[in-house]
């Protein structure tokens, strides 16, 4: 017999499938969960509806995973999973593993994660950021091309600013640009997404593209600006370049590694939370060289601060703490905390 409760709404993050990229999102679970396996999503001023293929297992501090129809993945906190949710098939594995020996499945795990980790945090990374200074830019072109068509197929929409606007701030761009240093073949780009929401974001060999709301919240053109030099810092630093090598040598890795479910999951994990905090680290610059940018520009950096501001509460909304010391990054989180990235100097 179906069993009907009320809906439970949860927060979490999603990661997508074709990109790696990371947006928050509201996940709501079908009150008929888990016979129907399926949950909407709120992403931006965007609803979806996703059926559920696959929930990874508790396992200890984990996230939760949910693997979605499309590909994408789902991440949730695993404090936050209330055990309403639980599903006696998908915690089989839980329940085998936990009748093997305890000493036994404690050292193994142990070791595996060791190597893993270490293996992870300490070499790949760097391995992979020498090797992106060998990737051809013709390579680099191809990639941001595709991305870019993969992009304005799946989430963008034309940008609905007037020419004399578009002008305005393409006129800022340039300066910035000049003054990072940065080849007039990397344009500016006007598009719209109500999925994506307020953005700006930079492909490997450019362009650089702005969203239109991004302009909706934006409390100056000074903000605006600083978000323009944030995103050519991260092309004057490499991180895109250092970005897809990265990517590539877990995509290698994954393929050592094959059908050994457990063990992929457990390279998954381990990716997103070291690269997480390597992207931490790339943000962190980036801010950091934007402000020069802007102090170069005659722009003062406070209006980045106000942007900052202004793109934090629209991602959280009314359940942001009024304490900015309080708003910090989880250990998923791509970004520095909001009190980290305000004391950021050039």
């Amino acid at each position: 017999m179906t069993q009907h409760h009320q809906p439970v709404t949860l927060s979490g993050f999603m990661v997508y499938k074709a990109t790696t990229d990371r947006v928050p999102v509201t996940i709501t679970f079908d009150a008929n969960w888990p016979q129907t396996k399926r949950l909407s999503c709120v992403i931006g001023k965007a609803r979806q509806s996703f059926h559920v293929d696959n929930l990874s297992p508790p396992e200890g501090r984990a996230p939760r995973i949910l693997t979605l129809d499309n590909g994408n993945k789902l991440f949730i906190a695993p404090q936050d999973f209330p055990k309403s949710l639980e599903t006696h098939k998908w915690a089989g594995r839980i329940n085998r593993a936990e009748r093997a020996p305890l000493i036994t499945l404690i050292m193994a795990s142990l070791i595996i994660l060791g190597l893993f980790g270490g293996a992870l945090y300490w070499s790949l990374p760097k391995i992979a950021d020498r090797l992106a200074h060998f990737l051809p830019d013709t390579l680099i072109t191809q990639l941001s091309d595709a991305t870019l068509e993969q992009l304005d197929t799946l989430f963008l929409a034309e940008s609905q600013l007037s020419d004399t606007r578009k002008a305005d701030l393409t006129r800022r761009y340039e300066a910035l640009r000049d003054i990072a240093g940065i080849s007039s073949d990397v344009p500016l780009l006007f598009r719209s997404s109500s999925l994506m929401g307020p953005n700006a974001l930079a492909l490997p060999g450019g362009p650089v593209i702005l969203l239109d709301e991004l302009e909706d919240i934006a409390p100056s053109d000074d903000g605006i600006a600083g978000v323009l030099a944030h995103e050519l810092a991260h092309i004057a630093l490499g991180h895109n370049r250092k970005q897809l090598a990265r990517d590539g040598i877990f995509s290698l890795l994954s393929y050592m590694i094959g059908d050994v479910e457990a063990l992929s999951q457990s390279t998954s994990l381990l990716k997103t939370a070291v690269f997480s905090s390597y992207s931490r680290e790339f943000e962190a610059q980036a801010d950091s060289l934007a402000r020069t940018y802007m102090r170069h520009a005659d722009i003062d950096a406070s209006a980045f601060d106000e942007m900052l501001h202004a793109l934090y509460h629209s991602h959280c909304g009314e359940e942001c703490p009024d304490d900015v010391a309080q708003k910090a990054s989880g250990w998923f989180d791509s970004h520095p905390s909001l009190s980290e990235r305000l004391s950021l100097q050039p």
